[in-house]
């Protein structure tokens, strides 16, 4: 008889965890399902992750989790999603986090949600930021793509999910992340730099996010692969001016080559001392409704982001106005 680990982990979501009520599923994964929750006395909404013990440590999965644990507990950053607790019980580890409520970035793109370049540069100067933080600490997340950056209420970047971050920066010989953003050496390769394959999967994101494409003329997964391993991939870039110029150091095929993200910041750095683009109004009837959050509606919202010469993150906050009726 087949003693194989089951395939997906059976959970049974609570009435109450911990001190919060859950409200509603909101979302489901291959390991995990997560709940929106909220706390009575504060009414503070909460996404709570929710683990079964027995499934992670039966498919070797609990090393995983640890490390999201204990990564998480060292980070302090405006663009990182943030922990308030961790909560043990017999069957299940639940992970308390941020609640975001304006989905993610893929689900933006999907339903044609439209940045002003003034909103997409400052949006990439924030997850650089966030990505710069990390490597600086030696750690990178494997799978960077739009479906794992959320935006707040704000509308700013907050990067989630560091299940299969790797901390020390040294080689790898794991294969970690979703088929699409690796970089070519982490299929053609034996060892591999995880901070290097990681700023590839950043030039990925950063070119769906302005183009709403990926930086190739090809929609096959499997012609991707086999071009990358042969190393022989055309990347095509979309995007134009200052964010070109970052992609085009980014999505290089040659890892010894490709822009740390130090350097990308650095290239922000000259870039505000130039003449900025006027914020551009405009308004969207996008409905964000993602697989991971709760459906809610945008209607005639004027979104206008405030860039400052001295700070593109802090004071590069998109604020929503209501357009009033004529």
């Amino acid at each position: 008889m087949n003693n194989m680990a089951q395939a997906t982990p059976i959970i049974h979501v609570p009435k109450t965890i911990g001190k919060y009520s859950v409200l509603t599923l909101i979302g489901q994964g291959g390991f995990s399902k997560v709940v929106l929750g909220i706390d009575p006395k504060t009414k503070q909404k909460v996404a709570i992750k929710i683990y079964s013990r027995q499934f992670m440590t039966e498919n070797n999965m609990i090393y995983f989790l640890e490390n999201e644990i204990r990564l998480h507990s060292r980070f302090n950053h405006p663009n990182i999603v943030k922990i308030h607790e961790i909560i043990y019980e017999e069957e299940y580890i639940m992970i308390v986090m941020d609640y975001y409520r304006n989905g993610d970035l893929f689900t933006a793109v999907s339903n044609r949600c439209n940045f002003s370049l003034p909103e997409q540069i400052s949006t990439i100067y924030q997850i650089v930021d966030a990505v710069n933080y990390l490597h600086q600490r030696g750690i990178c997340i494997r799978d960077i793509k739009p479906e794992n950056i959320l935006f707040d209420d704000f509308y700013r970047p907050i990067l989630i999910d560091f299940g299969l971050a790797k901390e020390n920066g040294c080689l790898s010989r794991t294969i970690c992340g979703t088929t699409s953003y690796l970089a070519p050496e982490v299929i053609s390769s034996n060892d591999y730099n995880p901070i290097k394959a990681h700023i590839w999967s950043l030039g990925v994101t950063i070119h769906i996010f302005c183009t709403k494409m990926f930086p190739w003329n090809h929609y096959s997964e499997t012609m991707t692969i086999k071009q990358m391993a042969s190393k022989n991939l055309e990347i095509d870039i979309k995007a134009t001016g200052f964010i070109k110029k970052i992609l085009e150091k980014c999505l290089v095929l040659d890892p010894e080559q490709r822009i740390s993200a130090q350097n990308i910041i650095s290239l922000f750095d000259c870039y505000q001392h130039q003449p900025l683009p006027q914020p551009i109004y405009y308004e969207t009837s996008a409905k964000i409704n993602a697989q991971t959050l709760p459906k809610i509606q945008i209607r005639k919202n004027c979104f206008i982001k405030e860039i400052s010469h001295s700070n593109f993150a802090r004071f590069g906050e998109r604020k929503r106005r209501i357009l009033s009726k004529r």
